[in-house]
């Protein structure tokens, strides 16, 4: 046994250059491999060729990543073999392989992770038992990181460090809190406890660093076995969800890398992730079926209690709802006139520029036609879309033999798999179990699923009548005014189109006249221009002073009434009509009433109906 006392540092390094220059070989030859093979699908047709063009990229994917695996693999191994030269490899090998679902790991991460520990132990302990505390140390941490969900890789960056000498256990003990003692002294007096280290020693810094990182390797066992840790990890390959995730993808780093190395035990690979993946598969279908089961429970327990509480919910937000929409509907009422007359205007606009560049836009639209058509018709355009479709009609009637043939042969396989799955007596069970579960849930909640609904509706019924009751009178009188103003506003927009449109071609004929003034004023040239048409609007009233073109009634009934000839005496027939209105309704004198009205009269009728609209505006009035 050694006694020397110190740190040990080794260090490795690995010509890669013979790996690589042989990495590039294979990786070429799978390329070309696969180029090889996607070109020759062209013979099969164009549907048939895309299909193995893919295949063969991802065959061709899957042996570069194979090969890079192996080189991985590959250069791990032949650091192991120099760091443990007095081991036989196949028992390093062995335990790579196996640590799928001893420790979760693969092959290649057991050897990264081992030669990081094991060339130290190897130095002072010697090849054969420096790998056996390595691996221990190994074994204990991987079941302390699965049944901890710590990091199994951070675990062994500090073992690594902590096993380096007796100086670096202060610094790096409070990783392993719960499995080692915190100070120097208590480790001490823990491993002569245990019978790890000699009664000899008074300080840690006197004991070797081989029987330091022995001891030491001892205790972490003592308390992950102390936890009931000891073998976790590879229970949990079997039992776990993530225990057997974890476990297929080792092993599948395994068959990835074993695909590219000759000696390698291919069939039992393959028998080792078909296991692992077995697990992973009984696990993920356990847990599925208690999640049926417990969404069952779910709604049956679950949906009773909160169809009691939609009631509350909707006699509390219907009432802010309703509020709300009755808010937003006499804003979008407010704003409508608004709204409408910037639409108009910008109708217009867009109109006038649609039309101002109509004539451009109708020969950019025929010309691109009649381009496309030239293109389309030329001889050699015509020759080689008859030709590619010639081809293409060919490549299919090829392609249908070996697409009837695949379908063939692959058909029955895939009926026979879904019929075996259909019929097998497990999937039956867990279906028809998940339907009743799920029927009866919903058949005990159909009595009150129904009743809250009932009462739902009425207080959302009750609700609406009593905001459309108070709000109906205010929007009938909004709406009346809006749809007033929305007319008005209308005609007023027609009539500046009309004029627009009709004092344009004056306004042209004016800027000629102008420019021959210009140039012919000086010989006494001065022609008079055109006057602009407006039409007046005399909603607002006004005074017609000589002959007008104007427009009556655009805002509502108007009055016309003429100033200078009394025609037909209208004035006295109205007074006259208003009086004897005045009389059959007994009206007194004194109310103060003013009444607004715009009439057209034309006629005696015209006058009698102007009376009678008068006196009901008074009875409203008072």
């Amino acid at each position: 046994m050694s006694k020397d006392v110190g740190q040990v540092e080794i260090g490795l390094t690995f010509d890669g250059k013979t790996l690589e220059n042989s990495q590039k070989k294979v990786e070429t030859q799978t390329k070309t491999w696969a180029t090889k093979l996607g070109s020759s699908a062209k013979f099969a047709g164009k549907a048939i060729a895309g299909g193995l063009a893919v295949g063969a990229t991802a065959i061709g994917a899957l042996g570069a990543a194979s090969v890079n695996a192996y080189k991985d693999f590959e250069q791990l191994a032949g650091g192991m073999q120099k760091i443990f030269d007095e081991i036989d490899y196949n028992e390093i090998a062995a335990d790579a392989q196996n640590a799928y679902k001893t420790m979760n790991i693969s092959a290649r991460q057991y050897m990264e992770q081992i030669a990081g520990v094991g060339a130290t132990f190897a130095q002072t302990m010697g090849d054969q038992k420096g790998y056996e505390t390595a691996k221990a140390g190994m074994q204990t941490l991987s079941d302390y990181a699965s049944g901890t969900g710590k990091s199994v890789d951070t675990l062994m960056e500090k073992y690594q460090a902590i096993t380096r000498s007796t100086s670096s256990y202060l610094s790096i003990a409070d990783q392993f809190a719960g499995l080692l003692p915190q100070t120097t002294d208590g480790f001490l007096k823990q491993a002569q406890a245990s019978g790890y280290l000699s009664e000899e020693y008074t300080k840690l810094s006197q004991v070797p660093v081989a029987e330091y990182q022995e001891a030491l390797t001892q205790m972490l066992g003592d308390g992950v076995d102390q936890m009931g840790l000891t073998g976790n990890a590879a229970k949990e390959t079997a039992t776990t969800i993530s225990g057997s995730i974890n476990a297929t993808k080792a092993a599948f780093d395994n068959l990835l890398a074993g695909l590219t190395d000759s000696d390698a035990d291919l069939d039992g690979l393959i028998d080792d992730l078909l296991e692992s993946a077995g697990y992973m598969v009984d696990n993920l279908s356990g847990a599925f079926e208690h999640a049926f089961v417990g969404i069952g429970k779910l709604i049956e327990k679950g949906l009773p209690k909160l169809l009691d509480k939609i009631p509350g919910i909707l006699e509390r937000t219907i009432p802010s709802l309703l509020d709300s929409a009755v808010s937003l509907f006499n804003t979008i009422m407010t704003r409508l006139p608004e709204i409408l007359q910037t639409l108009i205007n910008l109708t217009a606009q867009i109109v006038q520029q649609l039309l101002a560049q109509l004539p451009t836009l109708l020969k950019s639209i025929i010309d691109g036609i009649m381009g496309v058509i030239l293109t389309l018709t030329k001889p050699e355009n015509i020759r080689l879309i008859i030709q590619a479709g010639i081809q293409l009609l060919m490549a299919l009637v090829q392609a249908i033999p070996q697409i009837i043939q695949a379908l063939s042969v692959a058909l029955p396989e895939l009926i026979a798999n879904i019929i075996a799955f259909l019929t097998d007596p497990n999937t039956i069970l867990m279906l028809i179990d998940a339907s009743v579960q799920l029927f009866l849930a919903l058949v005990k909640a159909v009595p009150q699923i129904l009743g809250a609904l009932f009462q739902a509706f009425g207080n959302l019924f009750r609700s609406l009548w009593e905001k459309l009751q108070g709000t109906f009178s205010e929007f009938v009188g909004k709406f009346g005014e809006t749809v007033k103003g929305i007319f008005k506003n209308a005609i007023n927009g027609i009539l500046q189109f009309i004029e627009n449109f009709l004092n344009g071609p004056i306004d042209i004929i004016n800027g000629f006249i102008d420019t021959i003034n210009g140039a012919f004023g000086s010989v006494g040239v001065n022609l008079g221009k055109i006057d602009r048409i407006q039409l007046p609007r005399l909603a607002q009233g006004g005074v017609a002073i000589n002959a007008t073109t104007a427009l009556i009634g655009e805002a509502g009934k108007e009055a016309v009434i003429p100033l200078e000839q009394n025609t037909g005496n209208w004035a006295g027939l109205l007074a006259s009509t208003l009086a004897d209105e005045f009389d059959k309704q007994e009206l007194g004198t004194g109310s103060g009433i003013t009444v607004y009205m715009q009439n057209t009269i034309n006629n005696k009728l015209d006058i009698a109906e102007v009376g009678r609209e008068m006196m009901q505006s008074i009875r409203r009035a008072v």
